[in-house]
């Protein structure tokens, strides 16, 4: 089954990317990842949030065979270059080995730190990507913990996907399968939507209360 709306190259992306209003706040959420997902909102200060303007999606940051480790983080800020956005959110996860790790014995105790560091290599350079590129646009970039993600979309911090998927129904009024999940990667989306979410809160404060 293919993934849920996911892109890869820029000048694609950029072709289907409504222009901003001059007056819009582009809110940019993710769940960074090999399958990053992706939402963005055009927040204009005042204005009620209209849910079809929503932009839900997930950005392909894996690598093949042929690609150097460095093709990831070079296509999220190209990515980011595209879209623009004027304040940044992510959900910023910590790399956990799966359960089977512990469970089967063929993987020793050198495997699992394998995994981890490389899992733990890239999602950090992905941040580290974000953080550095929101610097250089002098933007705001946060990140948002896991269990605060889920405690806002649920009540639960320690909710499941599909628990954060039905919440995403709900609250969005979407049609997601949970029993896809897997297959689409649309916890992904549904994550970095609720990461937006949260962003758009400060945001809408921000606004109402400008720095002097």
């Amino acid at each position: 089954m293919p993934k849920y709306r996911i892109y890869k190259d820029p000048a694609v992306f950029a072709a289907k990317l409504p222009e901003k209003d001059p007056a819009a706040i582009r809110c940019l959420g993710l769940d960074l990842g090999s399958n990053c997902g992706v939402a963005i909102y055009d927040f204009i200060p005042g204005q009620k949030m209209l849910q079809e303007k929503l932009q839900l999606f997930q950005w392909d940051l894996s690598c093949t065979g042929l690609d150097s480790g460095a093709s990831r983080f070079v296509r999220l800020r190209g990515f980011l270059n595209v879209v623009n956005p004027d304040a940044i959110a992510y959900e910023d996860v910590k790399y956990t080995p799966p359960r089977d790790f512990f469970v089967n014995k063929k993987f020793g105790i050198p495997a699992i730190l394998s995994r981890v560091a490389t899992a733990s290599e890239v999602l950090g350079g992905m941040k580290v990507t974000v953080a550095t590129w929101a610097q250089e646009a002098n933007l705001p970039s946060v990140g948002f913990g896991v269990t605060t993600i889920k405690k806002f979309a649920t009540g639960n911090g320690r909710s499941n996907k599909e628990d954060m998927i039905k919440a995403a129904n709900k609250t969005l009024n979407t049609a997601f399968d949970p029993a896809k999940y897997k297959s689409e990667g649309i916890d992904n989306v549904v994550d970095a939507a609720f990461v937006l979410l949260m962003l758009l809160q400060q945001v809408r404060v921000s606004a109402q209360h400008p720095r002097k």
